[in-house]
């Protein structure tokens, strides 16, 4: 059996975790980053991977900075594992971790190398607009998601896939193809390829300024904001000074609502854009918990079409 080392801190990389041991491949050690203080009450939490981890009964390291850390580097050396699997981890990996397993590190990235290196792949693929999405085995270098490719297989996009579903099918298909060439992997019986640094495109992480729902755009670039955004973060407009995160909607043809207005028309709550009007069908106002745009509405008494 060999020794396989996981390092990783978010929800993708606790999905990864599972789906691998579900697999078949043991850990011999999971390395996280420190907790965090999050959610209400600012309360200190594990990373979603540390809390996966304990409970699949897993041994786990913490460590603010892997580079730097001597007892880890101390533990590799004594002992370095067959592999070592980076997954949505949060920080550069450099040597000695590169080539102190013996196969080297492998990593799953939720996209379609070289398209959309980087922190955010599946958000800047909605965002974008694509019609397939994908995931990549790949072996790290010292460049940012460039190194060799193992395995690499394209997924279409569902009709309500939003980033997290996403995330969840991809992590899981990535886990699986992983798994499946782990072995033959580590005894050295795998051609990689490399990747072509002039078709690459980057995703850098979302910033707050690109939250905002701005009806000077057009609906179906509206709606790819939206599902970028979701289920976690949240698209977001005002309306009567209030800030409304959208979760779901939908792009549809309405002439009838002005640029930048808001109106209930036809059963449904529109939002006109330049292009289109867009549909929210799932929204949350501030302090309240999400709900139909339709219910919504109904409490807003809207008046005709009113301004933003």
């Amino acid at each position: 059996m060999r020794s396989v080392w996981f390092c990783g801190t978010g929800k993708f990389a606790a999905r990864c975790l599972a789906r691998l041991a579900s697999c078949g491949v043991s850990f011999e050690l999971v390395v996280t980053q420190p907790p965090t203080r999050r959610g209400r009450g600012m309360k200190e939490l594990p990373s979603p991977l540390e809390e996966k981890a304990v409970d699949l009964g897993l041994p786990v390291a913490r460590t603010l900075r892997l580079n730097g850390d001597e007892e880890l580097q101390s533990r590799l050396s004594a002992c370095p594992p067959d592999v070592m699997l980076v997954v949505d981890f949060g920080q550069m990996i450099r040597r000695p971790w590169l080539d102190g397993p013996r196969a080297g590190c492998l990593n799953i990235h939720p996209s379609l190398l070289p398209k959309w290196r980087g922190a955010a792949p599946v958000r800047r693929a909605l965002m974008n607009g694509d019609q397939t999405v994908g995931v990549t085995v790949f072996s790290l270098t010292e460049g940012m998601d460039s190194g060799p490719i193992l395995l690499q297989e394209a997924m279409p996009l569902g009709p309500d896939d939003d980033a997290g579903m996403l995330l969840d099918k991809l992590a899981d298909r990535g886990s699986e193809l992983l798994a499946s060439r782990l072995e033959s992997f580590c005894a050295g019986g795998e051609t990689l390829q490399p990747q072509d640094d002039r078709e690459a495109t980057f995703a850098p992480k979302i910033d707050k300024g690109e939250c905002r729902l701005d009806a000077g755009e057009s609906a179906s670039r509206l709606a790819c904001l939206v599902r970028a955004l979701s289920p976690d973060i949240g698209a977001w407009f005002e309306f009567r000074g209030q800030r409304v995160k959208v979760w779901k909607a939908a792009p549809v043809e309405a002439r009838t609502v002005p640029e930048g207005h808001m109106a209930f028309q036809g059963g449904n709550l529109l939002i006109g854009t330049s292009c289109g009007a867009l549909r929210l069908d799932l929204v949350q106002p501030a302090g309240k918990k999400p709900l139909e745009g339709v219910s919504w509405a109904q409490g807003l008494r809207l008046e005709g079409a009113e301004i933003l």
